[in-house]
């Protein structure tokens, strides 16, 4: 345990972080970057971060707007460029196991059933200690009554002041001479008397600090007196504080837990590869880098190999399958898209058939033009679609998550903010945000969308997983007079929904298979 405490719970401080490739961030910002590096959805990293998607989706935001880009793959790009990155990926376990510890603190609380402690923080001084020690007992289900610091408190005051309270605690940084005179001023009632009826006293103190603190003060044979080594950025110390207040409940099963999931995310760190670039950036990643197995190399070097022969492959199917030269070149920097992750080419499947017959139904200039990718799941169609999205020329390439009403609006706004170029236009998305109606933020969202949309000459727009087409319709952009001209590709598993007026074509896309 003691070799874990020392490896483990080394924290980085956010500071360190503060700017990466020269761009600074906030606290919560390099939060979400190190969430997002390490592939957690948005929903993933609210949950393990105790706030709202909808936060996490307006930090996103603010990102994208720092390194100019409109995707979370550009993000990720920009973080695996920097020299920063093994520093968030140690950062990103420190998140994961303040989580874990988090949780822990959560399971203690129901131990205690409805008997919650009362705890009251006293400091000495000039003593500043944050909100750490104070959010973490409330989390363990113990109820904080701050203390103000007096000069001087007569034994009686003290007595009646803080009968109904189970512990009193003192967390300390140093003990030079004032403070010892401040501890015996404050706190005298407790070593004039051998046996006080004052609630337990818990001193926090640096162990190095613990031989001065007895010197000073005759603690011998005083039980409400309690010493706890206690180091702010040590999980441990919490726990053995824990231990102390709640002595009558076992704690250890709750610890064990704990330590099992930091050996996982620290193993998990461990056989993380860097990148060669990072290896010459300081002394410790040299000795990793003289580490790796000079044979691991030659097989990265076959694979890249062979992968690349695979994807040249493929692109040359779709390539001669589908369009023009002229057709392939997309169009400017101004491009604005979604992320569309698609199968590494060495697994993907090219259907250069299905894709075809998209551009055919699509081809139309006039007005808004809508398709839809029907099938099981697992057919394979979000692919097809993005495959088809990734080839297109077209300034605005959105992918629109509609599996819930929220989602779907989530991406509405994703893209009204990709959309808006000035800071006047996102202040006004903002203030849209802020609306407390739900559903009047939404209508007003909606508009606004269809405002950028109509200033485009040419979109394309993938609603992807849609269950119903009622749950889409009054999101769907049906009237070009509305919402300009474009392209839309539904990928659904209804089969009926092409009887819906405003789809055009269905297409029946089957079972993913190599013979396909």
């Amino acid at each position: 345990m003691q070799n874990l405490k020392m490896n483990l719970f080394q924290k980085i401080d956010p500071k360190d972080l503060e700017k990466i490739n020269g761009v600074k961030f906030t606290f919560r910002e390099i939060d979400i970057l190190a969430f997002m590096f390490h592939g957690k959805s948005t929903k993933k990293t609210a949950s393990l971060l105790s706030i709202s998607p909808r936060t996490v989706e307006n930090h996103v935001r603010n990102i994208m707007v720092k390194v100019e880009c409109n995707s979370r793959e550009a993000i990720i790009d920009f973080i695996e460029k920097s020299k920063e990155v093994y520093v968030l990926k140690k950062y990103y376990s420190n998140l994961r196991i303040e989580s874990a510890f988090k949780e822990c603190l959560r399971e203690i609380s129901l131990l205690m059933e409805k008997k919650a402690l009362k705890c009251k923080i006293e400091t000495i001084g000039n003593e500043f200690w944050g909100h750490t020690l104070e959010s973490y007992l409330k989390l363990a289900g113990v109820n904080i009554l701050k203390g103000k610091e007096q000069k001087s408190k007569t034994l009686g005051a003290f007595k009646t002041e803080e009968a109904s309270i189970d512990y009193v605690l003192c967390p300390l940084t140093s003990l030079e001479a004032g403070e010892i005179s401040l501890i015996k001023e404050k706190f005298g009632c407790y070593f004039q008397q051998t046996s006080p009826s004052f609630p337990p006293l818990i001193f926090l103190i640096q162990n190095k600090e613990l031989n001065n603190f007895s010197s000073h003060l005759i603690l011998k044979d005083n039980k409400n007196v309690i010493m706890v080594d206690f180091q702010e950025n040590d999980y441990f110390s919490f726990f053995e504080l824990l231990k102390k207040m709640l002595a009558p409940l076992s704690l250890e099963k709750i610890i064990l837990k704990f330590l099992k999931k930091c050996e996982e995310l620290k193993l998990t760190l461990e056989t993380d590869s860097l990148p060669n670039t990072l290896a010459a950036s300081s002394p410790a990643l040299k000795q990793i880098s003289q580490n790796v197995d000079v044979n691991d190399h030659k097989k990265l070097r076959y694979y890249l190999i062979r992968g690349l022969a695979f994807s040249l492959v493929g692109s040359l199917i779709l390539f001669l399958g589908l369009y023009q030269p002229t057709n392939v070149k997309l169009s400017s920097k101004n491009i604005i898209r979604s992320d569309l992750p698609i199968p590494a080419e060495t697994i993907l499947l090219p259907r250069p058939q299905i894709l075809a017959q998209i551009q055919e139904k699509l081809s139309k200039k006039q007005g808004i033009q809508v398709i839809a990718l029907v099938g099981i799941g697992g057919a394979g169609k979000t692919t097809i679609a993005r495959q088809y999205a990734r080839l297109q020329k077209t300034n605005v390439i959105w992918e629109i998550n509609a599996d819930t009403k929220e989602s779907l609006i989530n991406s509405f706004e994703n893209l009204v903010y990709a959309l808006c170029k000035t800071k006047e236009e996102k202040k006004i998305l903002r203030d849209l945000q802020e609306i407390k109606n739900p559903q009047e933020r939404e209508e007003k969202i909606v508009l606004l969308l269809k405002d950028k949309l109509k200033a485009i000459s040419e979109w394309l727009l993938i609603y992807d997983n849609v269950e119903k087409f009622t749950d889409i319709q009054r999101y769907f952009p049906y009237d070009p007079i509305s919402w300009g001209m474009g392209k839309v590709i539904i990928t659904s598993r209804d089969n009926n929904i092409e009887n819906n007026s405003y789809v055009s074509h269905a297409i029946q896309v089957k079972e993913l298979s190599i013979k396909y």
